[in-house]
């Protein structure tokens, strides 16, 4: 399986740095990252230099972060409209290792990407004479362990729905989400609406809260980190968690495709 996944992997990898869609779409995130942030940079003095290091961190980072959440949907969803998924299935032996390439390739790109970022982070320090944090590093594998966990579910999603369907199910159905409802929920109580309906609907909500995906786990453990940059002991902990989250949950996206893509191309 070893050999069939670096072959797909490498035609994957092809694909995607070859694909005008794709790279479009990167110019224009980065173009509009741009427009935000080059104002900031011409008139930044030395004391916000930190604060805009941090923003071109967390907004190329996020550029990073959807790019690689995504590639995985736009690998799959390209070969569901030429049709040629059933060719690889039906091919023994290569089908299990087809479906990891279209996790591999996302996650390879996900660490280029974020190291880079880590490197221009590196290199602006330098250049503008700010403390480099160590939080920098930390922040970059955090944001890559999230979006590979968005990259397991919206890859599961792809085999059965369209794209676009695919994504807005994501962003309705989750933890976030539910907690935000709940919360609205909780207040509506508290102002004097204590009928059994609404605290029927906040007891599913919360049910609900519990089951849908998190995309940042721990997040309010690292919360600390992602302000001030500072790492300490235990949050190495938190993050080795994380790290560990986003390896279990794309296990579990990797088998849902892997089973789903049979039962619809093999019957």
């Amino acid at each position: 399986m070893l050999e069939g996944l670096r072959a797909h992997t490498i035609v994957h990898l092809k694909f995607v740095t070859r694909s005008r869609v794709l790279i479009g779409f990167a110019l224009l995130l980065l173009l509009m990252a741009s427009v935000m942030l080059l104002p900031a940079m011409f008139i930044g003095t030395a004391a916000n230099r930190f604060d805009l290091l941090k923003r071109v961190a967390d907004e190329l980072h996020a550029i990073a972060g959807i790019i690689t959440a995504g590639l995985g949907l736009f690998v799959l969803w390209s070969h569901r409209r030429t049709r040629s998924i059933k060719l690889v299935a039906t091919r023994p032996g290569s089908f299990d290792a087809w479906v990891a390439s279209l996790f591999v390739v996302p996650a390879v790109f996900g660490v280029v990407a974020h190291s880079a970022v880590v490197a221009i982070t590196f290199a602006l320090s330098l250049y503008w004479d700010v403390p480099y944090q160590v939080g920098f590093v930390y922040v970059a594998v955090q944001w890559l362990a999230q979006s590979v966990i968005v990259l397991a579910y919206l890859t599961a999603l792809g085999v059965v729905a369209h794209p676009v369907l695919a994504v807005l199910t994501l962003l309705f159905f989750n933890a976030s989400t539910f907690q935000m409802l709940g919360v609205t929920l909780g207040g509506a109580i508290e102002a004097g609406y204590t009928s059994a309906l609404w605290r029927a609907a906040r007891a599913a909500v919360a049910t609900l809260y519990y089951v849908a995906p998190t995309f940042s786990p721990l997040a309010d453990q690292t919360s600390v980190v992602n302000e001030t940059l500072r790492v300490a002991a235990i949050d190495w902990r938190y993050l080795g968690e994380i790290v560990a989250y986003a390896l279990l949950t794309s296990a579990f996206g990797f088998m849902t495709t892997l089973v789903l893509l049979r039962r619809r191309q093999l019957t």
